[in-house]
């Protein structure tokens, strides 16, 4: 097997590739390592959502910084320009749109 699939592996052979690397630890290991290498890391913060924790209803599901939605800023309110929400591309047409997290009914949000 390779070091790191470069297509989904399919279901029936699953259990058989875990099981070769609980056995062969150092294949994941190394398959570790590899998706490491390549990931692009200014693509995976989300520094703005965790300093405005009062503004996520979810704060275990945040926006990479990357793609979220910037909302212009009100005077009053100098975190007003966040909302925890991403863009997102919409496969086989032209279309945009973004994703929220709804409201938390135990959050101010879902009062409004």
């Amino acid at each position: 097997m390779q070091a790191v699939p470069s297509a989904p592996i399919d279901a029936s052979k699953f259990v058989a590739y875990v099981t070769e690397r609980r056995k062969k630890r150092i294949l994941l290991k190394g398959e570790y390592l590899m998706i490491n290498r390549s990931i692009d890391t200014t693509k995976c913060r989300s520094d703005v959502g965790i300093s405005l924790t009062e503004r996520n209803p979810y704060p275990d599901t945040l926006p990479y910084d990357y793609n979220r939605v910037i909302l212009p800023r009100l005077p009053c309110d100098e975190n007003s320009h966040y909302i925890n929400a991403s863009y997102v591309n919409v496969s086989r047409t032209t279309k945009h749109g973004y994703l929220k997290s709804p409201p938390n009914v135990a959050s101010n949000e879902a009062q409004i």
